[in-house]
């Protein structure tokens, strides 16, 4: 695995680097790092930088309804250098697990299955968010240990639809990369990112200077 593609998006409030990623929908293609790039633009993010609401405050965001589960439609997420587009709302979505304790990524890669990245809260040791009125939002995650990762299948006779645990989909970036870099439509992360804040853990994650760990990886590289 060439880790020499991996690319660091380094954020700086407020949206810093927007305009390179969209142009409205349409991905503008980001340079490239090496290894060594990454390493270092890890490093000099590594300051008191805190979770940033700009623009209006945070009370204008309206409460989301008060369900175990919300879902947040993204358009862009990117991990190490495997990435996603979405071409419509079902793409790629963030859902929000209260009742669990649990953040996923559903994505849809080819055909009509989905794919999930189930991230437990007690996981993430580094979150920041950059959300602003009428522009887009940035949510960054980093977390301590890989995620886990699964399929939806379908079930017979009921034809139903389940779960079922499978391997890294993401090119195996998922387990090397520690940080989720991911874009939402204006209006969209606001609101459930408030929600989300109401856990004290979480508070306390954000509080914290981001990225945490000393690597972008969860294992050092050879």
């Amino acid at each position: 695995m060439d880790l020499r593609k991996d690319t660091e998006i380094p954020m700086k409030p407020p949206f810093t680097n927007l305009q390179r990623i969209f142009n409205g929908r349409t991905l503008v293609p980001l340079p490239q790092i090496n290894e060594e790039e990454q390493q270092h633009e890890y490093h000099n993010t590594q300051s008191n930088q805190r979770t940033t609401f700009s623009g209006p405050s945070s009370s204008s965001f309206a409460e989301p309804p008060n369900t175990p589960f919300n879902a947040a439609p993204a358009l862009f997420l990117r991990i190490g250098s495997w990435q996603v587009v979405a071409n419509s709302e079902s793409d790629l979505v963030l859902k929000f697990d209260y009742r669990n304790k649990k953040l996923s990524w559903e994505v849809v890669l080819e055909g009509p299955s989905k794919h999930k990245i189930e991230i437990e809260w007690s996981n993430i040791i580094g979150i920041q968010a950059a959300i602003e009125d009428h522009r887009q939002g940035i949510l960054q995650l980093e977390l301590q240990n890989p995620p886990r990762f699964y399929k939806e299948i379908e079930t017979r006779p009921l034809k139903l639809f389940k779960w079922e645990e499978e391997y890294d989909f993401t090119q195996g970036r998922a387990s090397m990369n520690r940080k989720h870099f991911s874009v939402f439509a204006p209006g969209i992360l606001g609101t459930y990112y408030k929600r989300l804040m109401k856990n004290k853990e979480m508070v306390e994650v954000s509080q914290k200077p981001f990225p945490t760990a000393n690597s972008p990886y969860f294992h050092q590289p050879a």
